[in-house]
């Protein structure tokens, strides 16, 4: 027979359009529809091909497509067609029963799942209809779907979304440490790089005394300083002679007079990593963690968590506020650096 995929609702004890009908065909139900023609027109119907040398008997035939009416509605699907298939779909990546996963999840095995499965978990978890109509099925749950079964065991794990919620947190700390923390550090030892660099600060010089000379006679003729921005513009200038501006100019006078100023790249090897990432970026990614750390350790605290699961997070979440705080000291260290730097080498007057 042909399905047809509905969410049902709780109708008992409530007053809505379904109870007014049930009550309205209370004495008659289901007398208004025809079912031996409804039958016939919304049977799956399949191909054969015909046999010359044997021809069925009427009875025979009514008990062939009753075995295949039982095999088409052997199996319920409450989900519809596309959320069964990506649930389906997604359980694949396991390459194991809907038992054994759930067995992971109870024992808050994070690194046997991994943090994309954890994340693909998240998303498949029921929504709050779906979620309803699982708990209100009371028919026979070895028909139902694959899909809808793995469901079913889940939402009966106490606590199932904060578990999966604890163990993409354990997995993506580690993750998120092995990147924060040497970022901060790259741009807290370039930072104190570019203040002490003796020779940056001499080439500098060499370009003001350039800029001066060639606005000799206007209003930017005698500046003491530029904006680290107008430094970009030093290849707009450019000379008399083909392929050369004002960088090469002031490359070729260092290279002339005070070589060993050429080398003053050489200290500052952490450059070029602080330079992939921002402050604000480092301190917004923090404050992320930091609130996912804070909500999670709420919810643990609860006295509707499991004891099991509290004792599954409790060592980590102590080493985890360690390492959150000593990340905001770096963070605060990284801020007066900054500042200092900018008073250094100021971006703007």
């Amino acid at each position: 027979m042909v399905k047809l995929l509905i969410q049902y609702l709780q109708v008992v004890g409530r007053h809505n359009i379904w109870s007014l009908v049930a009550r309205s065909h209370e004495h008659s139900p289901q007398t208004i529809l025809d079912w031996a023609e409804m039958e016939g027109l919304f049977c799956q119907q399949t191909l054969s091909t015909p046999t010359p040398t044997s021809q069925s008997s009427p009875r025979a035939s009514r008990s062939e497509s009753a075995d295949k009416r039982k095999d088409v509605t052997s199996e319920i699907l409450l989900l519809d067609g596309k959320r069964s298939l990506n649930v389906n779909i997604f359980l694949k990546q396991f390459r194991s029963s809907n038992e054994d996963i759930i067995h992971l999840i109870k024992n808050g095995d994070h690194d046997e799942i991994g943090t994309e499965k954890l994340r693909g978990l998240l998303k498949i978890l029921p929504q709050l209809d779906e979620l309803e109509m699982l708990r209100n099925f009371d028919g026979d749950k070895s028909r139902l779907g694959n899909a809808e079964k793995f469901l079913l065991q889940l939402i009966q794990v106490p606590n199932y979304k904060l578990r999966i919620e604890s163990m993409l947190l354990k997995e993506e700390f580690a993750t998120n440490m092995s990147y924060l923390e040497p970022s901060i550090n790259s741009m807290i030892v370039a930072g104190e790089d570019l203040m002490s660099n003796k020779a940056l600060q001499e080439v500098l010089y060499m370009v003001i005394c350039a800029g001066n000379f060639l606005n000799s006679g206007g209003y930017a003729g005698n500046a003491a300083g530029v904006k680290l921005s107008s430094l970009q513009k030093l290849t707009d200038i450019r000379a008399n002679k083909p392929g050369m501006n004002l960088i090469h100019y002031v490359a070729l006078q260092a290279e002339k007079k005070r070589k060993e100023l050429l080398n003053f790249t050489e200290d500052m090897g952490f450059l070029e990593e602080a330079t992939k990432t921002t402050v604000e970026q480092l301190q917004n990614e923090i404050n992320a963690l930091d609130s996912r750390i804070k909500q999670i350790c709420k919810q643990v605290e609860l006295p509707t968590t499991r004891p099991e699961l509290k004792l599954q997070m409790e060592d980590f979440l102590k080493v985890v506020f360690i390492i959150d705080k000593l990340q905001h000291l770096l963070i605060t260290r990284l801020d007066n650096s900054s500042f200092a730097l900018t008073q250094t080498l100021p971006v703007d007057y």
